[in-house]
């Protein structure tokens, strides 16, 4: 099994690269993997951001703003 923190770390770097197809990519894979997990979530927020698909991007960082919120509640 793929590691959803190895994938996580990815994606960043893939972003940081340029490599927006590939970091957003990553970033779903963790949040198959790990679907409560927000960083999952958060980092496909930025990838669509960067990609200029604001509706997508706002729609996940919000997934990922409810479940650290969830969290946290407990």
């Amino acid at each position: 099994m793929v590691s959803p923190t190895m994938l996580a770390r990815r994606s960043f770097v893939y972003m940081v690269l340029g490599k927006l197809q590939e970091g957003l990519a990553d970033a779903k894979k963790a949040a198959d993997i790990s679907p409560e997990w927000p960083t999952a979530h958060y980092l496909q927020g930025m990838a669509y951001l960067a990609m200029g698909m604001e509706p997508e991007g706002h729609e996940e960082l919000k997934q990922g703003a409810a479940l650290e919120a969830e969290r946290n509640a407990r």
